[in-house]
């Protein structure tokens, strides 16, 4: 397992390398991907999740002829 510093490292590493270029998320490896959800946790506040959309009423039907 790696410490928090390590973590810090391979989201920073990850960052860099999504800024670096068009194709920068292929090139995160599984650990970086881990460590960028790890400092998310740790840092970012919990938002509360979209409600989902109320489904729209049909179109009254007047006449099925």
């Amino acid at each position: 397992m790696h410490d928090i510093a390590q973590m810090t490292a391979l989201a920073a590493r990850a960052k860099a390398k999504v800024k670096a270029s068009a194709r920068g998320w292929t090139m995160v490896t599984e650990q970086e991907i881990v460590a960028l959800a790890f400092i998310a946790d740790v840092f970012l506040e919990d938002a509360a999740l979209p409600a989902a959309p109320v489904p729209e009423a049909p179109e009254p039907v007047i006449s099925t002829l």
